[in-house]
C-alpha cells in the first residue's frame, strides 16, 4: 500500500511538471509575456526598453501627438533690419491664429532698394509741385536715401491660417494677415539747400538745421501660402515654416519740400532756396512680394 501511494505521488509530480512546461513553452512560442515578463519588463516608452516595438511606439507617439501652440522667430525679417517673434494657436484641425511682435533695429535697406520699383506700379510717391507755396515735395526714394536710422521702432503682426493638409498647425496653409512697422529716421539735406522746419504754407519756423527727424510707417496686407513642418522627438518639437506670397503696402512718411529761388516783387530780390519739413504726412501705395523662413518650437 505504501508503494502504491508513492507511485501516485510520483505520477502527480510528473503531470504537474509537464503542464507547467507546456504553458511556459506556449508563452515562448506565441511571444506573449508571462507573469515574470509583466512584472520585470520596462514600459514600452521607457529608455530601459531597447526593443524595436518600444522604439516604434515612442517615435510614432511623438509625431502623432497634437501640437496646439507654436512660438517662432522669423529669420528673413533680419534682412529688413527687424527682429520679430510670433505666437500661433490652433483652434481646430484646420484653423489657427497668429500674432507677432518685434522691433526695427536699423534702416531698412531692402525697402530703400525696391521702393522705386514698387512705386512705379501705381505712379505715386513722386515729386509734386505746389504752386501755392512754390515748393516741390521730395520723392520717397530720395527721402529714404538721405535718411539714417535714429531709434528703435515697433513691429506688429496678426493673421489667420487655414490648413489645407495635415492638422493645424502642421501642413500646407494659406494665410491672410497684416503687419505694421515704424522706422524712426533722421533726414539730412544733401542738395545744398538750407534745412528748416516750416508751417503748412512753407514759411520757416526754426533753423537752419543740419537734420530733422522723420517717421516712415509701413502697413501691409498680405496673402501668403506655405508649409509648416515638425521635427524632433519629445514633448516639445521644433517647428519650421517656409512661406511666400503677395500683398499691398501703404507707406506713410513725413513730408519734405524743396522751396526753390522765388522772385519777390516787393523787394526786387530772389529768395534763397531751402528745404522745409512741415510735419505733415504723405502716403504711397505699392505692391509687395513676401518670402520667408521661420524656426521655432511647439507643444
Amino acid at each position: 500500500m505504501k508503494t502504491l501511494s508513492t507511485l501516485f505521488f510520483i505520477l502527480f509530480l510528473s503531470c504537474s511538471s509537464f503542464v507547467f512546461s507546456q504553458n511556459h513553452k506556449s508563452d515562448e512560442s506565441t511571444g506573449l509575456p508571462n507573469e515574470l515578463d509583466n512584472k520585470y519588463t520596462p514600459d514600452k516608452t521607457s529608455l530601459l526598453n531597447s526593443s524595436t516595438d518600444a522604439y516604434i511606439t515612442s517615435y510614432r507617439g511623438s509625431n502623432e501627438s497634437n501640437i496646439k501652440n507654436v512660438v517662432s522667430f522669423d529669420i528673413t525679417n533680419l534682412a529688413r533690419s527687424t527682429v520679430s517673434f510670433y505666437y500661433e494657436r490652433a483652434f481646430n484641425k484646420i484653423l489657427a491664429a497668429q500674432v507677432g511682435i518685434g522691433a526695427t533695429l536699423a534702416k531698412d535697406e531692402v525697402q530703400q532698394t525696391f521702393v522705386p520699383v514698387g512705386l512705379s506700379v501705381f505712379s505715386n510717391g513722386d515729386d509734386n509741385y505746389n504752386s501755392a507755396t512754390g515748393g516741390t515735395t521730395e520723392t520717397l526714394t530720395n527721402i529714404l536715401k538721405q535718411s539714417s536710422y535714429t531709434k528703435t521702432g515697433i513691429f506688429l503682426a496678426a493673421g489667420l491660417k487655414l490648413y489645407v493638409s495635415g492638422t493645424a498647425p502642421k501642413g500646407i496653409f494659406f494665410q491672410v494677415g497684416t503687419t505694421y512697422a515704424v522706422s524712426n529716421l533722421q533726414f539730412t539735406e544733401n542738395n545744398g539747400n538750407v534745412l528748416y522746419t516750416t508751417n503748412s504754407s512753407g514759411a520757416p519756423i526754426a533753423g537752419p538745421l543740419t537734420s530733422v527727424p522723420i517717421i516712415v510707417k509701413n502697413l501691409n496686407f498680405n496673402f501668403t501660402w506655405g508649409y509648416q513642418f515638425v521635427v524632433g522627438v519629445g514633448k516639445v518639437k521644433f517647428v519650421n515654416s517656409v512661406y511666400a506670397g503677395i500683398g499691398i503696402k501703404k507707406i506713410t512718411y513725413t513730408n519734405v519740400v524743396d522751396y526753390n529761388s522765388n522772385y519777390n516783387s516787393n523787394t526786387g530780390a530772389y529768395s534763397t532756396p531751402y528745404t522745409g519739413v512741415d510735419g505733415t504726412q504723405k502716403t504711397a501705395i505699392m505692391p509687395s512680394l513676401i518670402i520667408g523662413f521661420s524656426i521655432g518650437c511647439g507643444w
